[in-house]
């Protein structure tokens, strides 16, 4: 039998993650697609794949034909069906086709040579890897020849058919795979085939797994999505994948996978696969490092301020990086600064001797945070593995005192979080006070400790003489203008441990008064979702906090809005008024930076009765909407000790008075209604 040398690249993988395998001659390009899905070690999500081939003048386009026909029609495109065309036809020294699964996991392949040596080999073989696949699997293969079950599904039509149809199982669709009796050539290809019940071979697949008790009910949850014609969840595959990868060393895949190539002929043969002596992943810190570019080393030698020799060569940055990143001290220390669901996250990971499947989105976003901290590594199906230095580290460590000292790094990320809008410059007491509300009697040595060894990304604050000033007030001395001209003798306010935590989670004070007021007006009024309900709010603190006039605070409203959703739009005057009034409401109770944290409504107490507002603050509108709103709400605004410039809001309603208005203008009261159905009416 003859053979073709190819070398078959996950595309888009860095770094790159390739097969060198050699192909027998006289197989179709679906009997291809199970001997590269086997190789991957990938359940493709789609079986509608396609090949591509552009060539310099036409493109050739092969996919999997339904009822014989192709999906398309196209005068600039040779379309073949993949299961009735040989590879033969087209495989030739420095082809290249890509193969498209629909999803994220598509492959290039190259015919590198024939191999003509190999022409007594038996069966598909796999001569070479990549190293990042070579470090995971404990080697090259050594010309490792894949199992002869694997072989005898390519001339056996009926375990081919099998297999294809444990594929659409997975994604829960009711059809297999045709299959060719007779594949051809591309002039000649035809499609013959049958159908098959899919949800029975499924079911017997899986029938040895059922005899586990814990893994019996999320099997038959599973089950039940061919039946409905819905796409398996991805997150309860997740979870089974774990409970598996716990017990058995092996996913869900995997064990499907290798049930398909056995046959479902094999009986008890299935049952032993369970019973299988599976060793962990063989990926070592070293192998994980070295898998990186150099651009990506010298990225990490930056992020991290490391000391580099002079040869900045791919060698020399891995091992520094090494050196330096995973000391003890090193790994404890990027420890401490996980946040909660970080931590969380990795202790479950590192409890997994195989590695870890994060089960929701949240997980997944966690997991590459932790691959970003150098904490753990990412292999195949998905899984999150913690490495033999981290792993040593955190089983030797005392993870109480380990735990205490990450619940202080997490306490400064918060008390730093809300001062940042509070203060903007304080001293060394405020900030203990602040730190105090949960850990109490720490000295100036600790709490000096916490905060330097804070990362950027979480603190803003840079130590100036004895204050701590955010970075970007230093810059032309602002902060002494803030604390000696605007702060000036104010107290400052020091929140709650409730308020620290919630500032933190919600970036304001979601549940005061007046801003649940704001929050309950928007809900009603423009039909937000509660989490769009709580961004506006968010947004209008800061824009108070930040002293944005009205108008401003309208504007930034209206570009929240969503691309497909309505303008934030008054929809009458009775609307504007009482967003003027929840407005007013927010400004006089919202913790501002100019008070040192307190807001306007309460310094006046705090100071003794001094007036809170500084006598030249006045509201100006910026258009005559605007105005119509504040002239709306003058009594209320002056109530709240307010001031307006009330003499450009007569000129500006004086002069839209006078412009003649026609029954179908838009309104000038901003509602965007036709004046004759709003402010016109009657």
């Amino acid at each position: 039998m003859e053979y073709y040398q190819i070398k078959s690249t996950e595309k888009g993988s860095q770094p790159p993650r390739w097969y060198r395998v050699l192909v027998p001659s006289g197989i179709t390009f679906s009997q291809l697609y199970v001997l590269l899905a086997f190789i991957h070690d990938k359940l493709f999500d789609d079986l509608s794949m396609y090949f591509e081939y552009e060539t310099t003048d036409r493109k050739i386009y092969l996919e999997e034909f339904e009822d014989g026909e192709p999906s398309f029609g196209n005068n600039f495109i040779d379309i073949y069906d993949t299961r009735g065309t040989y590879i033969d036809t087209f495989f030739k020294e420095g082809f290249r086709i890509s193969q498209y699964t629909g999803r994220d996991f598509d492959l290039t392949i190259e015919v590198e040579k024939d191999a003509e040596e190999y022409q007594e080999l038996n069966a598909p073989k796999v001569i070479k890897v990549s190293r990042i696949i070579a470090d995971e699997e404990g080697g090259q293969p050594d010309g490792e020849t894949l199992p002869e079950e694997l072989f005898e599904v390519i001339p056996d039509r009926e375990r081919y058919f099998r297999y294809a149809g444990e594929l659409v199982n997975i994604m829960g669709r009711e059809s297999v795979m045709h299959i060719s009796e007779d594949p051809v050539t591309p002039e000649e290809s035809v499609c013959k085939g049958s159908r098959s019940r899919s949800m029975e071979t499924l079911r017997e697949a899986l029938q040895p797994l059922h005899e586990d008790a814990e893994l019996c009910p999320l099997l038959e949850q599973y089950e039940t999505y061919p039946d409905t014609g819905q796409v398996p969840d991805r997150h309860l595959l997740h979870r089974i994948d774990n409970l598996m990868l716990q017990k058995y060393g092996m996913t869900f895949g995997r064990y499907t996978l290798a049930a398909a190539i056995k046959g479902l002929d094999a009986g008890r043969e299935l049952s032993s696969l369970l019973e299988e002596k599976h060793s962990k992943p063989a990926v070592t810190t070293e192998a994980f490092i070295n898998s990186y570019s150099k651009t990506d080393l010298e990225m990490i030698a930056d992020e991290y301020g490391l000391m580099l020799p002079a040869n900045k060569s791919k060698k020399n940055l891995a091992k520094v990086i090494l050196q330096q990143m995973f000391t003890t001290e090193a790994v404890l220390n990027r420890l401490i600064q996980l946040e909660d669901d970080e931590m969380e996250l990795f202790r479950l990971t590192a409890e997994c001797e195989f590695g870890r499947v994060p089960e929701t989105d949240e997980e997944e976003i966690t997991a590459d945070d932790l691959v970003n901290e150098l904490l753990a590594v990412p292999l195949r199906d998905d899984r999150l593995f913690i490495t033999d230095i981290i792993r040593n580290v955190y089983e030797e460590s005392d993870k109480d005192a380990l735990e205490t000292e990450r619940q202080k790094s997490v306490w400064m990320y918060k008390c730093l979080e809300i001062a940042r809008d509070f203060y903007g410059v304080m001293d060394w007491d405020v900030l203990g006070q602040l730190f105090a509300r949960r850990f109490k009697g720490f000295g100036r040595d600790e709490l000096t400790e916490v905060f330097r060894r804070t990362p950027e990304m979480y603190n803003d604050f840079e130590e100036v003489g004895d204050k701590l000033v955010l970075s970007y007030f230093i810059e032309d001395d602002y902060y002494m203008f803030l604390e000696g001209t605007i702060q000036k003798d104010k107290p400052f306010y020091i929140p709650s441990r409730q308020e620290i935590e919630e500032f933190w989670d919600k970036g304001c004070l979601l549940s005061s008064r007046s801003h649940q007021a704001m929050y309950r007006y928007l809900l009603k009024t423009f039909g937000c979702s509660k989490r769009e309900a709580e961004l506006k709010v968010m947004e209008i603190y800061h824009a108070i906090n930040n002293q944005l006039r009205l108008q401003e605070v309208i504007d930034i409203l209206q570009d929240m809005a969503p691309d497909d959703g309505d303008d934030f739009v008054f929809g009458s005057q009775k609307d504007a008024e009482e967003f003027t009034k929840c407005y007013t409401e927010m400004h006089n109770h919202s913790h501002v930076m100019g008070n040192r944290g307190y807001p306007p409504h309460d310094l006046f107490n705090a100071m003794g009765g001094v007036r809170s507002l500084p006598g030249d603050m006045i509201i100006s509108p910026r258009g005559p909407e605007a105005a119509a709103m504040l002239d709306g709400s003058r009594e209320e605004l002056a109530k709240r000790g307010i001031k307006i410039d009330e003499e450009r809001i007569d000129s500006m309603l004086a002069g839209e008075k006078r412009k003649k208005i026609g029954r179908n203008d838009p309104c000038p009261c901003g509602s965007g209604k036709k004046y004759k159905n709003c402010c016109g009416k009657g």
